[in-house]
């Protein structure tokens, strides 16, 4: 009877620890996952609508290849207005872009360049006019951004809301832990009773 529930218990041991092994590889797989926010082949772009303009267009394109990225004909896709002077859109490239922005009534930007896949920028106003590559017209030029600023879009005040799923993530892998551990404790304080009262009982 002694030799069994040593079997037994066993055999409970060695599948608490296997199903550990099975569960905190692949919680910790998906905090990591949820804290990589970069991945991908697309290029978020928000632009600060400094001119007052009613309309803000965002012309693109490759830069390696020179290939135009915009959906729609000249003066090219309508960005979304996501308040308090920020317009946001999003471009899909294999490859660095260059972007202006027109206010669909042929006032432009100059051009902004070399903004890498799977990155978000804040462009906003510079201090000079400039022609663009094209040669048409003046536009002033646009600086951009790789971090925001406090009250910018995805700023400070935003970045604690979207790192807070990574933290739980975090927070699961640690409860698991915790219960795993719990549950060898219980089962080693078992096993000793149980050994120590057959003992008693010779």
């Amino acid at each position: 009877m002694k030799k069994k529930l040593e079997k037994v218990l066993s055999f409970v041991l060695v599948f608490a620890f296997v199903a550990m092994g099975f569960i905190l590889p692949n919680k910790l797989v998906l905090a990591a996952d949820a804290t990589d926010s970069n991945a991908g082949d697309s290029i978020k772009i928000y632009y600060y609508n400094e001119n007052g303009w009613d309309n803000v267009n965002i012309w693109s394109w490759t830069m390696q290849t020179t290939k135009d990225l915009a959906q729609n004909a000249w003066p090219g896709d309508a960005m979304t207005d996501v308040g308090d002077g920020w317009f946001c859109a999003e471009i899909v490239s294999d490859e660095s872009i260059g972007v202006l922005f027109t206010n669909n009534s042929g006032a432009q930007t100059a051009d902004c360049k070399d903004l890498a896949i799977g990155n978000t920028y804040w462009l906003t106003n510079g201090s000079e006019d400039l022609l663009n590559d094209s040669g048409m017209g003046g536009g002033v030029t646009v600086v951009a951004s790789t971090e925001p600023k406090a009250g910018w879009p995805e700023g400070p005040a935003a970045e604690v809301a979207t790192t807070a799923p990574a933290s739980e993530d975090k927070n699961n892998v640690t409860l698991y832990i915790c219960i795993g551990a719990a549950v060898v404790v219980v089962i080693i304080a078992v096993c000793m009773i149980i050994t120590s009262k057959k003992k008693g009982s010779k």
